[in-house]
């Protein structure tokens, strides 16, 4: 009966991490300015846009359709937050020209 209390009682300590460190990521999300959060955003899309077309040739020399549809929708979601990035960098700028 003890290790299912201390199963139990780990699982809710991961539930509660897990959700304080969403709220922690949230919070500092807000806290940057819109110049900074365009950059990352275009930087992490960047990344998945490459994942996306690794995963895709993957898929397609592996002959796994699944995969490469996998990778082909990485692609488009890297390149969508890229474009985010840049619009959200693009704004920033406009409204304080002097950074």
């Amino acid at each position: 009966m003890v290790n299912v209390n201390f199963i139990l009682t780990k699982q809710k300590v991961r539930e509660l991490h897990s959700r304080e460190t969403k709220h922690m990521s949230e919070y500092n999300k807000e806290d940057k300015d819109l110049g900074t959060q365009g950059s990352e955003d275009t930087l992490k899309g960047k990344l998945k846009e490459t994942v996306g077309k690794v995963q895709s040739k993957i898929g397609k020399a592996t002959d796994n359709p699944k995969e490469e549809a996998r990778g082909d929708a990485k692609q488009f979601e890297g390149k969508t937050q890229s474009t985010v990035g840049h619009t959200e960098r693009k704004i920033d700028n406009t409204l304080d020209p002097n950074k």
